[in-house]
């Protein structure tokens, strides 16, 4: 979701990316200013304008009222119009994962090795960024939207700058040896984001580990899921259990030293990064191998994981 909550953007194996409309969002669109943190009078109108048209085509249509068996709900029961604001086409590879800024820009990452920018004012892409590998994760820096953080399935994490398209630091993170897992597995991003306030990334592996760096990608510490006290030197002496992939990495709203890793374990992890301990560890779900990630509610006091027929609210 948007950081108004109000778009929501998908992609997946068809390789669009897909901008959709919450149905409550008009009174947004039309003081669009309130959506965005420093947009342009061209933009705003932009955007209002192809909104109002959409709304007049969803509204003349005749929908008739079909029930999900699965979801429960009809289409006028729907919090979403039931098709897509836009569709965004350039990716030649499906997409593997999207990133709002707070002034709706879009990133978009694939198995095209590419990272591509758009804004909903625009349907062609903007510019984009060549990597050696898919790009598994990306993220914008929380603060100076500038800046955008990736990482690829080689094992490097990029710090970009967006207006020189070149990347500003770089570090390639460190494989742990493991009788558990190939050696080609043994580096692996699957997710990334910052915390503190931008002033760290941290990098969440297929072997479970996350590790901390500076906004300037310099190393900190690393930390594995299983470790539940987040000792490193108690964590060296115990027997290593089986590696669960990290699938997601969200910083809290209103506390943004508190993360939440979502794994493979069937686990959900509270950590305070500052103390380098686990606060709460969250059961009642099954996950053994999907993508999908937690995250926190607008206001911190509930945690939502999805998954398609099934959500919770912890």
């Amino acid at each position: 979701f948007s950081p108004d909550g109000q778009l929501l953007a998908t992609g997946g194996q068809d390789s669009l990316l897909k901008v959709w409309v919450l149905k409550s969002a008009q009174p947004h669109f039309d003081d669009f200013s309130r959506m965005t943190a420093d947009p342009s009078k061209q933009q705003n109108e932009i955007l209002t304008r192809r909104f109002h048209e959409f709304h007049q085509t969803i509204s003349s249509e005749s929908i008739t009222p079909t029930i999900n068996s699965k979801l429960g709900l009809n289409e006028m029961q729907a919090p979403l119009y039931p098709r897509p604001f836009c569709q965004l086409n350039g990716h030649q590879a499906p997409v593997l994962d999207v990133a709002w800024s707070k002034s709706l820009f879009l990133l978009s990452s694939s198995m095209d090795k590419t990272v591509r920018l758009w804004h909903l004012s625009r349907l062609e892409c903007l510019c984009f960024f060549r990597h050696v590998d898919f790009v598994s994760a990306i993220a914008f820096h929380p603060r100076d939207d500038r800046y955008f953080v990736s990482a690829s399935l080689d094992g490097h994490v990029r710090l970009w700058n967006i207006p020189d398209k070149r990347v500003v630091y770089w570090t390639l993170i460190p494989a742990q040896a493991s009788s558990q897992i190939t050696a080609a597995q043994a580096n692996l991003i699957t997710a990334v984001n910052f915390c503190d306030d931008g002033r760290k990334v941290i990098v969440g592996t297929f072997d479970g580990r996350f590790l901390l760096y500076t906004d300037s990608l310099q190393y900190d510490t690393v930390m594995n899921i299983g470790d539940e006290h987040g000792s490193r030197n108690h964590r060296s002496r115990k027997k290593r259990r089986k590696p669960y992939k990290i699938t997601g990495i969200e910083s809290m709203n209103s506390n943004s030293s508190k993360v939440l890793i979502t794994s493979n374990d069937s686990r959900i992890r509270l950590y305070d990064i500052r103390t380098k301990e686990i606060e709460r560890k969250y059961r009642g779900y099954s996950n053994q191998s999907s993508q999908i990630r937690a995250s926190f509610s607008h206001d911190d006091r509930y945690i939502i994981r999805y998954r398609i027929h099934e959500n919770l609210l912890f």
